[in-house]
């Protein structure tokens, strides 16, 4: 299994317990994810001497995150693939945002996609609820 992928199967678990949560708590939750991911990736490539290294993957947990946020049963599965395909095709403009650098680089990227997935999910279900 590809790092990113593998980063976001293990952000399953956290996601499903930060549901418990009201929806407020689960995005301040993502919100510190993103802000402490972003620091400690501008640390981690220091360290393995390489930008946006694959075996970083706060990144893919936190976009992960963003694209499963109030969702359940088919939405979320099918937010989750959206997630994968987004992170990996990287359409306008998240291709640009790894331009960026450092850590909110690494960060930014995933999150938009995750944003992309959600609003994918919430437009395809909210098409299919008005026909």
């Amino acid at each position: 299994m590809a790092p990113g992928t593998a980063g976001s199967v293990a952000a399953l678990p956290l996601a499903l317990a930060l549901m418990q949560l009201p929806l407020w708590g689960y995005g301040a939750t993502v919100g510190g994810l993103f802000l402490l991911g972003g620091l400690a990736a501008k640390r981690a490539e220091s360290f393995l001497g390489r930008r946006d290294h694959p075996s970083i993957v706060i990144d893919e947990v936190v976009g992960t995150l963003v694209a499963l946020m109030g969702l359940k049963g088919l939405p979320m599965a099918l937010a989750f693939f959206l997630f994968r395909a987004f992170d990996t095709a990287k359409p306008f403009p998240i291709r640009k945002l790894e331009g960026i650098g450092g850590g909110m680089g690494i960060m930014l990227d995933d999150l938009l996609a995750g944003a992309y997935a959600r609003c994918a999910v919430a437009i395809l279900f909210a098409l299919r609820g008005s026909a």
